[in-house]
């Protein structure tokens, strides 16, 4: 809801001299809420529920400059989880304002879990943690392959490039996604992901497909966690499935790009952050930024120039 409203609030000062604060606190004008997000609602006929996801623009969408530009578009699972975060690091890499310029500007849609289980495993399990109604992937990639994506691209000005990331069983679905429709996404980023579903079936399949490649022009990012404070089994069998994985890619002789790195000083709900921002690193690794589409959008120099003094 968009409310003006005053606030009243004492300014935090740097006291040089006593008496130096006001006699009486400043207030905050009239508000105006800012953003670039919003949230929207989808009803899916093949899911058969309506779905909620939140859509990021970024700042220069809108502008005259920008008014014909198109946008790759990040598809965040676990997304009301993740999305502030996400959409934070998208900014600062992407963004003129940040001053780094190190991926494209990005439009983010983030996809809200109802039943997560069911929709990020491949197979359903009849026992087991996240056992209960599991093995709905095929049915949760179809709704964003007929869908979502269609709908996006409807709605918003995109390039048709698209990136697709996920964390621990989110992390198990990007994986399934890029052996079962490798195409169907440019890049993968895997945060963490619990390989370890039905007895490492993902490395199982990717080893039966007897060097059939997965497709060219893809890049694959995967971070794993050090999570010593899980129980012995649990861990032990996390890096299981991610060794046999990588095992399994590395003998694959597949052409895509593919980018592993392991975090010592992470654990498994920490890394997700690291693995977003040095996924999007590795996936627009080399980029070149092109001219600001507007003079307002380039970074303040001359600010920059007054904070290093």
């Amino acid at each position: 809801m968009n409310r003006a409203r005053t606030l009243s609030a004492t300014l935090l000062l740097t006291v040089l001299a006593p008496g130096s604060l006001p006699a009486f606190p400043a207030e905050l004008g009239e508000a105006k809420q800012v953003t670039s997000a919003t949230q929207f609602t989808i009803r899916s006929e093949i899911l058969n529920e309506v779905r909620v996801v939140f859509v990021y623009v970024p700042d220069t969408y809108g502008s005259d400059a920008a008014r014909q530009k198109r946008y790759p578009v990040l598809y965040l699972l676990d997304g009301r989880a993740y999305f502030d975060a996400t959409i934070g690091i998208a900014h600062h890499l992407g963004s003129w304002n940040a001053a780094v310029q190190s991926i494209p500007n990005l439009i983010v849609v983030a996809i809200q879990n109802t039943k997560r289980p069911r929709d990020m495993t491949p197979t359903h399990m009849a026992d087991g943690p996240y056992s209960s109604g599991s093995g709905g992937a095929a049915a949760f990639r179809n709704f964003l392959k007929s869908e979502l994506i269609p709908a996006v691209d409807k709605q918003f000005r995109t390039t048709g490039e698209r990136i697709l990331v996920g964390h621990s069983l989110a992390g198990l679905f990007v994986l399934d996604t890029l052996l079962e429709e490798p195409h169907l996404f440019e890049a993968y980023i895997a945060s963490d992901p619990s390989l370890w579903w039905d007895d490492n079936l993902l490395a199982r399949k990717l080893s039966a497909r007897s060097g059939a490649p997965l497709g060219t022009s893809i890049r694959l990012y995967m971070a794993q966690a050090n999570t010593p404070d899980s129980t012995p089994g649990e861990h032990d069998t996390h890096k299981a499935g991610i060794r046999a994985f990588r095992r399994a890619l590395e003998t694959a002789k597949s052409p895509i790009e593919y980018s592993y790195h392991y975090f010592e000083d992470e654990n498994h709900f920490s890394v997700p952050l690291q693995a977003i921002y040095r996924g999007l690193l590795f996936t627009y690794e080399g980029y070149k930024s092109p001219a600001p589409e507007s003079a307002s959008a380039a970074p303040n120099k001359s600010l920059e120039r007054t904070r290093e003094r």
